[in-house]
């Protein structure tokens, strides 16, 4: 849009009068951000004083990153945050962006965390995170740093969008051109960036006409959390169309697409327990007695199965804007009608188990436990991670049997 007024939301002006985003990068490896920052438009976009790093590398162990590393620039990630919170005139929320697979972005992010909740605590914090791969994952570590990273921030994060490389990877390589190399990170990157553009493009717009912002803290994680122990969800962006498709779609069809479990970007079985709640973004003209009617019927066909004790289960937002690809993402087709899916559902859970199992059985044999407890950890650290996680995962099983009740959150 041409309209620069609201840049300020997420941009901060320069004296060159040129725009950098409000947002810290950070790596044990300086290294890593110094390939980054080589590229021209990220050179020109990103401040250097908010990219914070340290001169070495977590080796992917969780512990070295969340006691050395943080520790050896703590005062750098305590400034970098000051100055960020200071520079915005009303702060309603922050947003985290790492893999949890591993060292820096399991332990690094959790210090972060922590810090985050002794600096701004009634400020809502949402992590957007990539989880470990059922079948394959790049490191060894992965089952560790997740599981303790999620032990760890407890009661810090508010909202947890979940995502893996391997559903993305499913989504993405049907829509591919042949001709093409392949799903690249880059390709996984950017269509996990649709989902918080998405929840933001209400108050980065000039556009009056939406009905409810799906922006605002409150409207999420009112709709979206019943307690505060379940607070994953699951994201959906649909339709995702090959350039060569000249199919309108309709909103039918996005709304029944968006409960299918290849849609998912996480690997969740939808049928395999019930949704606690859902949020549905329309992003196009649509009308609002059609699109309630609609969600109705789908409901209705799909035998969509909702925990009991919730009346009513949907959110649904509209934003007559439609979504635009950019031209260099050649293989995706911009749809005049698009539907972003955020769900709370028990299946969710599935979705953790299996992390735990990997690291049950490393765990048991005591594999690679020296390397953490070398970087300062305890041995009795392990365990209670495992039986915290698994706590977690029971009370989402037994949610749908209306027996849930109420824990105090974590202090």
């Amino acid at each position: 849009m041409n309209d620069t007024k609201h840049h300020g939301i997420f941009f901060d002006e320069t004296s060159l009068l040129t725009y950098t985003p409000r947002a810290l990068f950070m790596d044990g490896d300086d290294m890593v951000a110094a390939d980054i920052l080589s590229k021209p438009f990220i050179k020109k976009l990103i401040c250097p004083e908010n990219v914070i790093t340290h001169n070495q590398s977590s080796s992917g162990v969780y512990s070295r990153a969340r006691h050395f590393i943080a520790n050896a620039i703590s005062h750098k990630i305590m400034h970098g945050l000051r100055r960020a919170i200071e520079r915005t005139d009303y702060l309603d929320s922050i947003y985290a962006f790492s893999s949890i697979s591993g060292g820096c972005g399991s332990g690094l992010m959790t210090y972060v965390n922590n810090l985050m909740r002794d600096i701004v605590p009634s400020i809502h914090m949402y992590h957007h995170a990539v989880f470990p791969s059922q079948t394959l994952d790049t490191g060894t570590l992965a089952p560790y740093n997740a599981i303790l990273h999620l032990n760890d921030s407890r009661g810090n994060v508010d909202l947890r969008c979940i995502y893996n490389n391997e559903s993305l990877y499913n989504i993405l390589d049907p829509i591919m051109p042949t001709k093409m190399k392949g799903v690249t990170y880059e390709d996984m990157n950017y269509l996990m960036a649709l989902i918080p553009s998405h929840i933001t493009r209400g108050i980065r717009s000039h556009n009056k006409k939406v009905t409810a912002n799906l922006d605002s803290s409150d409207h999420i994680m009112n709709n979206l959390v019943p307690f505060p122990q379940l607070n994953m969800v699951t994201t959906a962006l649909v339709p995702l169309r090959k350039r060569a498709c000249k199919t309108m779609p309709t909103l039918v069809s996005v709304t029944s697409e968006a409960f299918l479990n290849d849609t998912e970007m996480c690997n969740i079985e939808l049928y395999n327990g019930k949704y606690m709640a859902c949020c549905l973004h329309y992003c196009g003209e649509v009308n609002v007695k059609e699109c309630h009617d609609v969600v109705a019927d789908v409901r209705t066909e799909f035998q969509i199965p909702f925990v009991e004790w919730i009346p009513t289960g949907f959110k649904i937002t509209m934003d007559p804007e439609p979504t635009i690809h950019p031209a260099h993402k050649e293989y995706l087709n911009s749809s005049v009608l698009t539907l972003l899916k955020i769900s709370n559902h028990t299946g969710i859970q599935s979705a953790v188990s299996h992390i735990v199992d990997k690291y049950d059985t490393l765990l048991s044999n005591r594999a690679y436990v020296w390397w953490y407890i070398m970087e300062g950890m305890e041995e009795g650290e392990f365990d209670e991670a495992k039986e915290n996680v698994l706590h977690d995962i029971q009370t989402a099983s037994e949610v749908d049997s209306g027996n849930m009740t109420e824990e105090e959150p974590d202090e």
